[in-house]
């Protein structure tokens, strides 16, 4: 019965995954097969040592798409470890078996095939082992836990060692392959691994579902009841009080435009009152606070790009690039946004009075333009200082190309993101090129005003790029209003 379970649970990532789940795990699969091929292939001929290389970097591979198949897995993990399952009979030592055997498969046959064909010395292995034991719960625990920027500190402490002088990193990569660090490594894994077991499992009630119009006291019910989520996780203190700072002008403004618009209900009403309840942080505290989060972490990147000598000017319209991607990342999360307000939409819906489903799906499109202001506004301010930095002779031409580009391309990525789907593969898929798009328009920008002038050059940025962006907010309003409505209640394997 227990293997039966176990069986099943370990399937799920895969069933839920049919696309990306198969094809990491077949990669993983033809690394671990081809591995063994050459290295049985060496021992027969005596030349292992010289094939040595070549397995260090097919398991290198394996491991990369390891800590990719782990994100579906915790993402699973959070989705079944919930009040209701953990009452069935032997669900914890059938989730363990599971584990167990997913661990097996990404971590500890690959490390078996390094140690068979002695790709690593046992010293080497045992660090090696250790460190990539710890990397791979506190992958699972960022994706199971979860936590959202949990993978930030890794990715510091990577852009952190890339700036040390040579020697330096020879003796952190000797220290880091030390035995005591393997040893060390392992019991800190095993720490984790156990708080994130007792968190997941923990005696808990389900939360209580409210809507959002319970905020604003419509529905009948406390404003401050804690809200339903799939996660399993609460937020700090901390990220309490900055989020109840931040929504609470919009808090105030709603209670105001909802008594206008029930003394005059029209369009436009209806559309400012939505916008506040789906997006209450597109404020100016909200932009303050996104503003001073991206400034930290480009400043960081700065900081780390500058430290082996000022980019060549080629870089700096690529530089560009980059602040205009990150200011305008807060459109990603539109999908994602999108899928957690569904189950909310029927009151909503109800709560509005429309007599025909396509006057409420254009009201839901039109209040969408209000993440707009925030967009153009914090990506602004972010590169303002990185002009003065980077060229402070041309920084006056770097803004006015900003001012042409920008308003444009955030209507045209945001009549994209509007269909775009919610699951992790397909929203990465069709967002890179899409945000590639995003991170290539101020350096195109900059090209056609070099080529006819700073102001005929702005004045064919505006028109080319507003002519395209009206016509796809057209095509894309008209389309997400002909859809049918939604309110289905959200996929539990999403991060909400």
């Amino acid at each position: 019965m227990i293997l039966r379970s176990a069986r099943r649970l370990a399937r799920l990532p895969l069933e839920v995954t049919p696309l990306a789940g198969p094809i990491l795990v077949g990669l993983i699969a033809l690394g671990n097969a081809l591995v063994v091929w050459l290295g049985l292939r060496a021992l027969a001929s005596g030349g292992l040592p010289g094939v040595a290389p070549i397995l260090r970097t097919i398991l290198l591979g394996v491991g990369i798409f390891g800590f990719f198949a782990l994100s579906f897995v915790g993402a699973e993990l959070r989705a079944v470890a919930r009040p209701e399952t953990r009452l069935l009979p032997n669900f914890g030592r059938a989730l363990a078996v599971a584990g167990g055997l997913w661990f097996g498969f990404l971590w500890l046959l690959p490390l078996a095939l390094a140690g068979l064909f002695q790709v690593l010395a046992p010293p080497q292995l045992l660090a090696v082992g250790g460190l990539t034991t710890l990397l791979f719960v506190w992958i699972l625990i960022v994706n199971a836990w979860p936590l959202p920027r949990g993978m930030l500190p890794v990715v510091l402490a990577f852009l952190g060692v890339s700036v040390f002088p040579p020697a330096v990193r020879r003796t952190l990569l000797s220290l880091a392959l030390s035995a005591p660090v393997g040893a060390g490594a392992f019991v800190l894994a095993a720490i984790l691994l156990q708080k994130l077991a007792r968190h997941l499992l923990a005696p808990a009630d389900p939360p209580e579902a409210l809507a959002p119009l319970s905020a604003v006291g419509m529905s009948g019910l406390r404003s401050n009841a804690r809200r339903a989520t799939f996660q399993s996780a609460r937020p700090s203190r901390f990220r309490s009080r900055l989020e109840a700072w931040i929504t609470a002008p919009s808090g105030e403004r709603l209670e105001k435009r909802l008594a206008t618009l029930r003394a005059h209900p029209d369009h436009p009403r209806r559309v400012r009152a939505v916008r506040l309840l789906l997006m209450p942080t597109e404020n100016p505290r909200g932009w303050l606070v996104r503003l001073v989060t991206l400034a930290l972490f480009l400043g960081l990147y700065g900081f780390l790009a500058f430290a082996h000598g000022r980019p060549p000017p080629f870089v700096h319209g690529l530089l560009f690039g980059y602040v205009v991607l990150a200011g305008f990342s807060s459109l990603t999360a539109i999908p994602l946004a999108r899928e957690r307000t569904k189950r909310h939409l029927a009151e909503l819906y109800l709560t509005l009075g429309l007599e025909k489903p396509e006057e409420f799906r254009s009201v839901i499109a039109d209040a969408y333009l209000g993440i707009l202001p925030g967009v153009i506004v914090v990506t602004l301010a972010l590169l303002v200082p990185a002009a003065l930095l980077l060229s402070p002779s041309r920084s006056l031409t770097v803004l006015l190309a900003a001012l042409a580009v920008l308003p444009p391309l955030a209507l045209f990525l945001l009549s994209a993101v509007l269909h775009m789907p919610e699951r992790t593969l397909p929203r990465v898929l069709l967002g890179i090129p899409l945000f590639g798009l995003a991170y290539l328009a101020l350096p195109i920008a900059l090209v056609v005003m070099r080529t006819f002038g700073t102001a005929a050059g702005a004045l064919v940025t505006v028109l080319a790029g507003g002519i395209v962006a009206l016509s796809s907010w057209r095509t894309s309003r008209r389309l997400w209003i002909e859809n049918p409505l939604d309110f289905g209640a959200p996929d539990p394997r999403l991060p909400l």
